[in-house]
Formats: C-alpha cells, sequence, structure tokens
C-alpha cells in the first residue's frame, strides 16, 4: 500500500468514527479481561475509555436500565482482523458462553436481542452486543436500584411489514417541545418529542465522528385520560435508530400517578434495515409526581419518582 493509499485509509477511518485499536490511542488500551462480569478475554481485545465512547455507551444501555440507574460503564471492542461480520459474531457468542461458566444468567430483552441482563447473586448488569465486519462492540453497565427481573422473556406479538400503525416522525436537527398546559397539573405535553441532530468530535484528533447518539423522550397526558410517550434515539456507532410509542390510560390521586400502558410499539433500524418491529403490553407503573421549576431557566418540568425506589425522570416544558 502506497503512503497516499495509507493516508486515505486512515483519515476515512477517523471521519467514519473508527479507528483500529491496534493504532496506538489516548485512553484505549489492551483488555485481558471485564471489571464487571470477571469474564477473561483472548487476543485483540480493548478498552475504550474515551469520555465521547462512554458516553454513547451509556445512553445506550439505558435503552434497558428501566427505573434504575447505571454507573460502572465498559466499552470493550473486539478487533475483527479478518473483516469477516460472523467472525463477530462468533465472538460475542463465545462471550455468552463464557459469562455463563461464569455463573451469569442471562435474560435477553424481549424486544431487542441485542440488549441482554446479567444476574448474578446481588449483582445485576445491563449488556450490549454488536457485531459488525471491523470490530464487535461489547458493552456492560452496572445497575443500581433496579427494578425486579424474573428470568423469562415475555412474549411480544410480531408485527407484519404491512403494519401501518403509526406514522413515524423523520429525525431533524432541531428539538420540538410542546408547552404544558399551564393551571391544569399533568395536563399537556412535557419533554422532548423528538431528538437533535449531535455532532460528535474525538478529543485526541479534533475530527470529527459523525453524528453521535441522540434522544428524545417525552409525554402527553389528555383531559380524556390518556397518555401517549414517545421516545426517540439515534447513533452513529454502532449505527441504528430506535423509535418507541406508549399508549394508555392514566389516574392521577393527589401528588400519585399511575400509568397503565395499553400498547407499546417498538421500531430499531440497524444500518438502515429493520431489524426489529413489534408490539408489547408494559406493567402497569406508579410515581409520585410534582411540578417544579427548572433549576436555570423557571421552566415547568414534571418530576416523576417510581414508587419502591429508582431514579427519578424529568419532562420539562417549552
Amino acid at each position: 500500500m502506497s503512503v497516499k493509499v495509507k493516508t486515505i485509509f486512515f483519515l476515512v477511518m477517523m471521519l467514519s468514527g473508527f479507528l483500529p485499536p491496534s493504532l496506538a490511542q489516548k485512553n484505549i488500551f489492551p483488555a485481558d479481561s471485564s471489571v464487571l462480569a470477571a469474564v477473561r478475554f483472548g487476543e485483540n481485545v480493548f478498552l475504550d475509555k474515551r469520555g465521547l465512547f462512554t458516553r454513547i455507551a451509556k445512553t445506550t444501555l439505558e435503552m434497558e436500565s428501566g427505573t434504575g440507574s447505571l454507573n460502572e460503564i465498559e466499552v470493550l471492542v473486539w478487533e475483527n482482523k479478518n473483516r469477516k461480520k460472523q467472525d463477530a459474531v462468533s465472538w460475542l457468542e463465545r462471550e455468552k458462553m463464557d459469562l455463563k461458566k461464569n455463573g451469569w444468567t442471562i435474560v435477553p430483552s424481549a424486544r431487542d436481542t441485542s440488549f441482554s441482563k446479567l444476574l448474578k447473586t446481588g449483582k445485576t448488569l445491563v449488556m450490549y452486543m454488536a457485531a459488525g465486519k471491523l470490530e464487535a462492540n461489547l458493552y456492560f453497565g452496572k445497575l443500581i436500584a433496579a427494578e425486579p427481573v424474573a428470568v423469562t422473556n415475555p412474549a411480544a406479538r410480531p408485527v407484519n411489514k404491512n403494519d401501518t400503525v403509526i406514522v413515524i416522525p423523520a429525525v431533524t436537527d432541531t428539538v420540538h417541545t410542546v408547552k404544558a398546559a399551564k393551571g391544569k397539573g399533568i395536563l399537556g405535553n412535557w419533554g422532548d418529542i423528538s431528538g437533535p441532530k449531535v455532532n460528535y468530535f474525538d478529543d485526541n484528533t479534533g475530527y470529527m465522528v459523525g453524528s453521535g447518539l441522540s434522544k428524545g423522550d417525552g409525554y402527553e397526558f389528555k383531559e380524556d385520560g390518556t397518555f401517549n410517550r414517545y421516545f426517540l434515539a439515534t447513533s452513529s456507532r454502532p449505527d441504528y435508530r430506535i423509535f418507541l410509542y406508549e399508549k394508555g390510560t392514566y389516574n392521577v390521586s393527589g401528588n400519585k400517578l399511575t400509568l397503565t400502558p395499553i400498547d407499546l410499539y417498538y421500531r430499531k433500524w440497524e444500518d438502515d434495515q429493520m431489524v426489529t418491529n413489534e408490539h408489547s403490553v408494559p406493567a402497569v407503573r406508579k410515581y409520585r409526581w410534582s411540578i417544579q421549576p427548572e433549576q436555570y431557566t423557571g421552566k415547568p418540568c414534571l418530576h416523576l419518582q417510581p414508587e419502591g425506589g429508582g431514579t427519578e425522570q424529568h419532562y420539562c416544558s417549552n
């Protein structure tokens, strides 16, 4: 390979968000084991401690964290030297076997098997796996104040390709919010109902690594006692887009809010190909709710504290 071709290859890799870990970089280290999962690795595995990719991994894992919170995030990358996606798939399958041998119970997500909960006495992890031609990504996050997890796989009704239950909004460069109805308590729209497009830059090289993960999350509470929830997340590494639409009924009694979902519609795309398209009915959720001003802007925000513990959620009006 000529010097010119090598230079072009190197620049393309940087602009696409991937640099072979074998090229020495700050905050990328060879890894022979996972601290969180306590499993050992063979060759070509690296621990990526760069802030950008740690943030992306954390937000990715939060898709399956429920009402719990995550800390101690691990971003592990296996360099796929043969450039065959099946090799990356095989490596991830071997890691699953090693996790089971090490005493972990693996509970795949009912709606997206890229995600799993790892259960062991006194400890719960959230795991995400993604295979590609250049690398395999393996994320671990320690789950704190987790909701109980049953070691079963809840059934979900598959959706036909011709299903047109909802119209999916386009991803835009701006955040769209709707002002909540003043003086009417919880009524109105709270939070962001579409995710902003965010450009990320590599701290070490200064090069843009693409449009990184962004997300929107919002609720709409109607006067007829029904609610809608919208969730959107996009990421360029791994390349996916998730859209979630939930509808149901709600009941307010003092500062207590009960959400009774009727339907959850979940779609996921990887590399612009739809890989998940399904419906399910989530469990009833209970919160203590309040409306408080945002610290810096003074805008009203809806705060939801899950009953029984968990991370408080808040959704601000525009």
